[in-house]
């Protein structure tokens, strides 16, 4: 038999098999973009990592999940995506968090005090460039939806965070490129830093600034929709905040009014006015605001609630907490929170019940305490919240700041009762009632006050929680 007679017999050899033509843009297992787009959005990182390590082709696939958000806290990180191995993935991020930087100071190991190692010129000098740098950082990405500014520094001079806000806002507003960003974070130090009073003989000093007089114009981000903010300072609403210098977020909020869609700010105090015919001659207005969530170091009062119903009229989402409900005027321990009753296109509220007592946490709420709650959902329905379906109450201690128990983050000192309002035809609401834990035992939200009012569900395995009874009757005696 020939060689090839025996070649024949033997069948096709190993080179000689047909199989599909691969080419560089074919995707792997043969599946389309768009559904490997979908099946790495389930990926942790991790996984991420690994399967871009495979081949070019999962590099491709992989990098706009994997880039899509990224953090710069240091020179390193910055140069890879400058000019480095990263240097082409800044196509594909569109969430950046930069980690400013701080400001050189020191710090006894005994006391909580600073001591500062700069004078207030050179400390202004060292704003300005701090400024300048991290507004370059955020202007290397050209696709940008989202920004989050983090203030490393525990103890920061006042002047430092607004110098750092006003030069990257003004960059970004004269920028084209960044005329999409829509969600913008602000944080001091993760959670809530305080001013320290080291720096108060530094707070009067004048900005070194080098730009011309009159450049710091009002902020343009046009698609601008969600803001966050976490600082230790106070909410001001009225008409003298829009200088962009002197308080840059409230002048960016200001001037995408008119687009923003929900606003989270965590603060000392909301200032509300001390002049009578204050809250009537705001002229701030949200009129695309839906959902809004402040959370207070100090007290609410009747002037706050005046001038959330004043400039956001079209909530649907509203979070209200604080360390009380200020009484010193006058009125119930307890408000019904009668300015509500004009936000009629309110869905879901969660705010403060208060007074309570540490007693009273944790254990089974006095039936007086439910009736009080179902009568006040009751009279909010009544005056006009006829597309109410879910309120939660919090309850702690009098005086307790949410920021301080967040801090603490004690299992005893808060408590939450929540309620799934039904309307009933003809009129009248059906109420069921759970007490829950806060949201920060939720297993991967160890550092949330609160999820989403509008993700939230009345029945919720992902959490602690007990059915209440509030029907008419003896009241129970409380139990652990």
């Amino acid at each position: 038999m020939s060689t090839a007679d025996s070649n024949s017999l033997a069948g096709p050899s190993h080179s000689s098999r047909s199989r599909p033509a691969e080419t560089e843009d074919s995707s792997p297992v043969g599946l389309t973009d768009d559904a490997w787009y979908a099946v790495l959005a389930f990926m942790d990182v991790g996984s991420l990592r690994s399967i871009s390590a495979c081949s070019r082709r999962f590099r491709e696939l992989a990098a706009p999940t994997l880039f899509s958000s990224v953090c710069i806290g240091d020179e390193g990180s910055r140069e890879a995506f400058e000019g480095g191995s990263l240097a082409g993935m800044r196509v594909v991020v569109r969430h950046i968090t930069v980690l400013v930087q701080d400001l050189n100071f020191t710090r006894s190991p005994s006391t909580e005090a600073p001591k500062p190692t700069r004078t207030a010129l050179e400390l202004s000098e060292y704003s300005l460039e701090i400024a300048k740098n991290t507004a370059d950082i955020i202007l290397l990405f050209g696709n940008l939806k989202s920004i989050t500014l983090v203030f490393q520094a525990y103890y920061l001079p006042p002047f430092a965070s607004v110098v750092v806000l006003s030069e990257v806002f003004q960059r970004l507003s004269e920028c084209p490129s960044h005329e999409n960003i829509q969600d913008i974070g602000i944080s001091h130090y993760g959670r809530y830093a305080r001013y320290a009073s080291a720096w108060d003989d530094l707070e009067t000093c004048s900005i070194h600034d080098d730009r011309p007089e009159g450049t710091y114009t009002s902020f343009r981000m046009p698609h601008l929709q969600q803001l966050e903010i976490k600082s230790y300072g106070a909410i001001n609403f009225s008409n003298g905040v829009e200088d962009t210098f002197a308080q840059p977020q409230w002048a960016l909020l200001h001037s995408s009014a008119p687009t923003m869609k929900k606003l989270s700010i965590s603060a000392e105090s909301f200032y509300s006015g001390s002049a009578p015919g204050y809250v009537s001659n705001l002229t701030w207005r949200f009129p695309a605001m839906e959902s809004l969530q402040i959370i207070l170091h100090k007290c609410l009062s009747d002037g706050v609630m005046d001038v959330i119903v004043k400039l956001f009229p079209n909530l649907c989402y509203l979070t209200l907490d604080a360390a009380g409900y200020d009484t010193t005027h006058g009125g119930a321990e307890q408000p019904l929170y009668p300015q509500l009753k004009h936000l009629n296109k309110l869905k879901r509220i969660r705010i403060l019940w208060y007074p309570t007592t540490r007693e009273e946490v944790w254990k089974r709420p006095p039936l007086k305490q439910k009736h009080q709650m179902a009568e006040t959902i009751k009279y909010w329905v009544e005056g006009g919240l006829n597309d109410l379906t879910y309120v939660q109450f919090i309850r702690r201690k009098p005086r307790d700041s949410p920021l301080e128990n967040f801090q603490k983050n004690p299992r005893d000192d808060e408590d939450r009762l929540a309620f799934s309002v039904k309307h009933v035809v003809g009129g009248g609401v059906e109420l069921e009632c759970r007490m829950q834990f806060p949201d920060w035992y939720r297993a991967g939200h160890h550092d949330t006050f609160y999820l989403e009012l509008e993700d939230v569900m009345f029945y919720d395995k992902g959490i602690c929680q007990y059915l209440e009874e509030f029907e008419l009757g003896p009241e129970a005696e409380p139990v652990d």
